[in-house]
C-alpha cells in the first residue's frame, strides 16, 4: 500500500501539484550537483547534500519543501 506524505504536516499548504514539483526541483539540482561534483549519487550522498543545503536557506518555506525531500529520500522505503 502507497503511503502519501502529509504535506500539511510540515505547514505546507496550497496545490500539492505545486509543492510536489517545487520538490522535485529540489531533489533535480541535488543529483546534478553530486554528478557534476563527479561523486556516486546514491541516498547517503543524496542526504548528505540535502542536509547541507536545507542548513543554507533563509525562507522557512524552502527549508519545509527541504524537508519533505529529505523524508522522501531518505525516512521511506523505497517501493
Amino acid at each position: 500500500m502507497k503511503r502519501e506524505i502529509d504535506l500539511k504536516f510540515y505547514g505546507l499548504i496550497g496545490n500539492e501539484e505545486e509543492i510536489h514539483l517545487e520538490i522535485y526541483e529540489i531533489l533535480g539540482k541535488c543529483l546534478t550537483h553530486i554528478a557534476s561534483a563527479k561523486k556516486t549519487v546514491n541516498r547517503a550522498g543524496i542526504l548528505a547534500h540535502l542536509v547541507n543545503e536545507i542548513e543554507a536557506q533563509s525562507c522557512d518555506y524552502t527549508r519545509k519543501l527541504y524537508r519533505v525531500a529529505i523524508e522522501m529520500v531518505g525516512v521511506r522505503k523505497p517501493e
